[in-house]
């Protein structure tokens, strides 16, 4: 069976904002899930994906383009990296977080970065929850096994041209 090298961890950064009379308050900059992921294309370009407006990039798919804008410095190579089917399933993995996550995908040396900025903790359990009961670590395990499909839903076992 193919194997796709992935690594991920929750983050929550958050930022020191400077407001009036010297005050300070902590803004969430990110709050999420950030993974590392072994890309099944080798490449040599930089490629962002995310929802600013600045762009340097226009794709065939005028729904992807709605979604992210694309960002490059090389648009033939980034369009290798971005088949349509490939913007397919990423549009997909939009539909499935929902409009309310922020998703941003990087492309360097090979790897596929995926930033989820949710906005929520994970794997966070009840106190007052018994562990050894498995109906309250079942959540987690769901959540977990949710995290990993990632690599299913995008089809980043398929190698291609390595």
């Amino acid at each position: 069976k193919n194997a796709t090298e992935i690594t991920f961890s929750e983050l929550h950064v958050r930022l020191g904002v400077e407001e009036t009379y010297n005050r300070r308050r902590k803004k969430d900059f990110f709050w999420g899930m950030f993974y590392k992921i072994k890309f099944n294309k080798s490449f040599n370009s930089e490629l962002y994906l995310n929802s600013y407006k600045r762009k340097n990039m226009d794709l065939e798919d005028y729904d992807f383009n709605k979604i992210f804008s694309a960002h490059t410095n090389d648009q033939v190579e980034a369009r290798y990296i971005l088949s349509t089917s490939f913007m397919e399933r990423l549009k997909e993995f939009k539909k499935l977080l929902g409009d309310d996550v922020k998703l941003r995908v990087s492309f360097i040396d090979n790897i596929m970065y995926v930033a989820v900025n949710s906005g929520k903790d994970f794997f966070e359990p009840k106190a007052n929850k018994d562990l050894s009961d498995f109906n309250n670590i079942l959540p987690y395990y769901l959540e977990i096994e949710y995290l990993v499909e990632i690599v299913e839903i995008l089809n980043l076992n398929l190698k291609i041209w390595n």
